[in-house]
C-alpha cells in the first residue's frame, strides 16, 4: 500500500485521494443555474424579476448558516459522517433538478443543493487539516484548492456543451458527489487511523505539543487573541473573494456592454480560473521563494490587477489583470485556509474556525448584487465600474494594513514553512 507523509505519520494514499475527492463538489453549487440565467425567462415564461433575484440570492443566503452549523458540529461529531450526509443531500437534490418544471422548483432545489454544500465546504478543508501538520498541511490545502478550481473549469465547459443539447442535461454535473460517496470509506477516521504508519514525531508536532503544555509561551493562546485573528482573517478572505466575485460575475457583463467579442470574454474567464488553479499545486515552492513576503506581494499584485482593469479597459490589459488577480488569489487561498487552522491551540475547533472564514465567500457573493441594487436605487442609473471600485477600496485597505503592520498574523508566513527544505519520507 502506498503512503503519504503528513508531517507526523503516514496515511494511506487512497485516503488522501478520498480527501481530495470531497473538493470535487465544493465549487459546483449554482454553476448550471448561472449558465442558464439568461435563458430562464425563455425556459420559464412565468418567471418574474423577483424569481430571478431569489435564484441568485436565496441559495447564497441559505448556505451561510449551514457552513457555520457544519463547523460547529465538527467539534464533537464524526466529520466523515457529516460529509456523507452533505454529499447525499447534494446528490439527491441534483438528481431532482432533472424533473423540475417550475421556477419555484428551481429555487427550492437550489436551496437544498446549497444546504448540502454548506455542510461539505468547511469539512473539505477541515478533514485535510485534521491529518496534516505544518508545511505538509499547507501543501495539501493547496492541492485541495486546485482540485476544486480545476473541476470548476472542466464543469463550465461541460455545462456549455450539454446546454446545446438540452438545458436539463447541464444538471448532470450534480452527479459529481457519487465519486466522494464511493470513496467515503477511505476518509473515515477508523480507516485512516487503522492503517496509518507511525513515524518519528516531527519538529513541528513537538513544537506544537510544547506550546499546548505551556500556553504562556504560545502567543495565539492568549485569551481573546484568537478572536482578533479570526476577525482579521475573515475580513481578508471577504475582500479576496469579493474581488473574485467581481471578476466572474461583473467583468463579463462590462465586457459585453463595451462590445467585446464572446470569445474574448470566455478566454478571460478561463484564464482567470486557470490562474487560480495552478498556484495551489506549487504552493510550497512559491512560499520557499517568496518567504515571509508571500501574502503581502500577492495582495499588491491583486491590487495592481484591479487598478489595470479600471484604468485600462481593453482586451490585452483585462487578460493580463485577470491572470494577475487569479494567480494571486490562487496563492492566498490555501494560505488563508492554513492560517485558519492556527487560530486556536485546540485541533478540534480547526474546522469551526475554517467555517467562519469560508462563510465570507458567500457573504461576498450575497452582498455584491445588493450593493449594486442599492446604488441603482439611490442614483437611478447603473454603474458597471462601481463593483471594481469597491474591490479596489478593500484591497487598498488591506495593502495599507500590510504596510503599517507587516508582522500581523494575517500577513505573516510561519518561518518553518520556508526555512528548511521539505524532506522526503
Amino acid at each position: 500500500m502506498k503512503y503519504e507523509f503528513t508531517g507526523v505519520n503516514r496515511i494511506p494514499y487512497i485516503s488522501l485521494l478520498a480527501l481530495w475527492s470531497i473538493s470535487l463538489v465544493v465549487n459546483l453549487p449554482g454553476l448550471p443555474i448561472y449558465a442558464l440565467f439568461r435563458e430562464l425567462h425563455n425556459i420559464f415564461p412565468t418567471a418574474s424579476e423577483t424569481h430571478l433575484l431569489l435564484v441568485k440570492l436565496l441559495p447564497n443566503l441559505i448556505i451561510i448558516p449551514f457552513v457555520l452549523i457544519s463547523g460547529r458540529l465538527s467539534v464533537n461529531k464524526d466529520k466523515a459522517l457529516l460529509v456523507l450526509i452533505g454529499l447525499i443531500v447534494f446528490l439527491m437534490s441534483g438528481i431532482a433538478y432533472y424533473f423540475v418544471d417550475t421556477v419555484i422548483g428551481i429555487i427550492v432545489l437550489s436551496c437544498f443543493i446549497y444546504m448540502g454544500a454548506g455542510i461539505v465546504v468547511p469539512l473539505s478543508a477541515g478533514m485535510v487539516a485534521q491529518y496534516f501538520e505544518g508545511k505538509y498541511r499547507m501543501k495539501e490545502l493547496g492541492v485541495k484548492s486546485s482540485v476544486g478550481n480545476m473541476i470548476l473549469i472542466i464543469s463550465t465547459f461541460a455545462i456549455n456543451e450539454l446546454m446545446d443539447i438540452n438545458w436539463r442535461l447541464s444538471f448532470l454535473i450534480y452527479l459529481m458527489p457519487v465519486i466522494p460517496i464511493i470513496m467515503s470509506h477511505f476518509f473515515t477516521k477508523k480507516y485512516i487511523e487503522g492503517n496509518e504508519l507511525v513515524s518519528k514525531v516531527s519538529v513541528i508536532t513537538a513544537h506544537k505539543v510544547a506550546h499546548k503544555k505551556n500556553p504562556a509561551l504560545y502567543p495565539e493562546i492568549v485569551q481573546g487573541a484568537w478572536k482578533r485573528k479570526l476577525t482579521g482573517l475573515m475580513f481578508l478572505f471577504f475582500a479576496l473573494t469579493y474581488t473574485t466575485v467581481i471578476l466572474t460575475f461583473y467583468l463579463p457583463n462590462k465586457m459585453f456592454i463595451e462590445g467585446m467579442d464572446d470569445s474574448i470574454i470566455a478566454l478571460v474567464i478561463t484564464l482567470f480560473f486557470a490562474s487560480v488553479s495552478i498556484p495551489g499545486l506549487f504552493i510550497t515552492r512559491i512560499v520557499n521563494v517568496l518567504k515571509d513576503k508571500t501574502i503581502r506581494l500577492s495582495l499588491y499584485i491583486m491590487l495592481i490587477g484591479i487598478l489595470m482593469t479600471i484604468l485600462f479597459f481593453n482586451s490585452v490589459t483585462i487578460i493580463l489583470s485577470a491572470m494577475l488577480i487569479g494567480g494571486s488569489f490562487g496563492i492566498l487561498q490555501p494560505l488563508v485556509y492554513d492560517k485558519a487552522t492556527h487560530i486556536s491551540e485546540e485541533d478540534r475547533v480547526m474546522t469551526e474556525h475554517l467555517s467562519f472564514v469560508l462563510s465570507m465567500k458567500y457573504v461576498s457573493v450575497l452582498l455584491a448584487p445588493i450593493v449594486m441594487k442599492l446604488f441603482e436605487a439611490m442614483t437611478g442609473k447603473e454603474n458597471e465600474t462601481l463593483p471594481f471600485i469597491i474591490s479596489l477600496i478593500f484591497l487598498i485597505t488591506l495593502s495599507l494594513m500590510c504596510i503599517i503592520s507587516p508582522d500581523a498574523f494575517i500577513f505573516k508566513v510561519d518561518k518553518s514553512y520556508y526555512s528548511h527544505k521539505t524532506k522526503k519520507h
